[in-house]
């Protein structure tokens, strides 16, 4: 299976931490060294910070209910030593560690992206509706201007949804909010054609660590192979 990965975001979600602005700060400091970061919403009790690594094309984001890992494609060291998902979880183990922090609630991974296919727009989307439609409502003189499918599973101690259809770039891209990491622009589509789907695994934890976040991305990769 041949992809083009658009983004992919982790989630680790908790009891918000009312005291969370006066601690941030510190748990991220020795990671200043390797990222840029910005702080929004300063002096409020929902302030956040965000840190960059551009150059990889990743950023992590601290809030007051939850951590996310947001990568602008699948890194070839996304779950590696020293790679993206390292540092996201050794800054929650601070987290983790704060005498206000209550109890985590939930896991997510979600990942967007094009399976690659040969054809034409007209042939993809044709292939696409043979393969699960049995027939498309059209009426007189009317033009087919987008089509998908939405399924929602429950797969042991995961819920997964996923959309998929045919790859409609200035639609697809614009609606998912899939810009670059390193220069806000939108994402190079050029070239691309294929099926565009959206897909996102959950869980209810109360902990959580690397293996469990591979679990969920290989319950999502099995999934995608079968469209």
């Amino acid at each position: 299976m041949d992809t083009k990965t658009f983004k992919v975001q982790l989630e680790i979600r908790f009891t918000s931490i009312l005291d969370f602005r006066l601690h941030f700060k510190t748990i991220v400091s020795p990671y200043l060294k390797l990222f840029e970061f910005q702080i929004q919403n300063g002096d409020t009790y929902q302030e956040r910070i965000s840190l960059f690594s551009r150059d990889e094309g990743y950023f992590i984001d601290l809030r007051m209910d939850r951590m996310l890992l947001v990568s602008e494609n699948r890194l070839h060291n996304f779950f590696e030593p020293s790679g993206p998902m390292y540092h996201f979880l050794k800054i929650f183990d601070k987290v983790k560690a704060l005498e206000s922090f209550n109890e985590m609630s939930l896991m997510l991974f979600a990942q967007w992206g094009v399976i690659l296919k040969e054809g034409n727009d007209e042939k993809i989307q044709s292939n696409f509706i043979e393969k699960y439609f049995k027939e498309v409502p059209k009426p007189i003189d009317a033009t087919l201007k987008d089509i998908g499918i939405q399924i929602d599973y429950v797969i042991k101690d995961e819920e997964v949804k996923l959309k998929a259809g045919p790859f409609v770039p200035e639609k697809d891209i614009k609606n998912f909010q899939l810009n670059s990491i390193a220069s806000d622009k939108p994402q190079d589509y050029s070239g691309t054609t294929g099926l565009f789907y959206e897909i996102i695994s959950t869980k209810k934890a109360n902990d959580t660590d690397l293996a469990s976040f591979k679990k969920m991305d290989k319950t999502c990769t099995d999934l995608l192979r079968k469209i």
